[in-house]
């Protein structure tokens, strides 16, 4: 049976709404007042093909599995 969260949302879409948040975070708010990466740096870096998408989800991902292992043992 699916999660139900307090705003009626499902937790699956509440886990989505997060991850969205998040990347929004990771793109923008975070960088507002970072001076080694600021706003735009990142996309920068993506564009200037410094690094790729694909590596960034891939550590992304990677934190996650890892965080998620540590608490399920």
């Amino acid at each position: 049976m699916m999660g139900q969260t307090h705003t009626g949302k499902t937790r699956r879409q509440a886990v989505l709404d997060a991850a969205s948040d998040l990347v929004a975070s990771f793109l923008y708010y975070d960088r507002k007042e970072d001076e080694d990466l600021g706003v735009g740096e990142i996309e920068a870096a993506i564009i200037a093909e410094e690094i790729s998408i694909e590596e960034i989800i891939f550590v992304v991902g990677g934190v996650i599995r890892k965080s998620v292992a540590e608490i399920t043992k």
